[in-house]
């Protein structure tokens, strides 16, 4: 019998519990799913697994996380990259990545469970899986 492929998302995100909570909350809607704080470990993992979507927290002034949306899409040029800011910092991460020519998705917090299920599953190549196994996935 054929396994279905569950498509990988990696969370890019400083705050551990949103961290945790985000991972949890995809694995649920059958994604796998890790984190990392670290915007040089984004590249790391990007260069040892397929990267099917990624949910990049921008709301900090380091830049590092915005050029690594970049280079994920540049590695991965189907991967689906949704970026999470504040209200107040949305106009301008929206510049920035028309300038940039990078396609992605710029989320609002608060986020909504349904919402990020939703901004995932209009993508071609991100599709979650229905069959589920018994163990929850641990956030890197």
């Amino acid at each position: 019998m054929r396994e279905e492929k569950r498509s990988f998302v990696l969370i890019v995100e400083a705050d551990r519990v949103v961290a945790t909570t985000l991972a949890t909350v995809l694995y649920a809607g059958g994604y796998m799913a890790a984190s990392t704080a670290s915007s040089e470990t984004t590249l790391r993992i990007a260069s040892r697994m397929v990267i099917d979507a990624a949910v990049i927290d921008v709301g900090s002034k380091d830049a590092s996380n915005l050029e690594n949306a970049v280079a994920l899409q540049e590695r991965y040029p189907s991967c689906r990259i949704l970026l999470l800011c504040g209200r107040s910092q949305a106009d301008d991460v929206a510049f920035w990545a028309e300038e940039t020519g990078l396609d992605c998705e710029v989320l609002v917090r608060p986020l909504s469970r349904s919402e990020l299920l939703a901004k995932l599953a209009t993508a071609n190549n991100v599709q979650p899986s229905h069959s589920l196994p018994g163990r929850q996935l641990r956030a890197a």
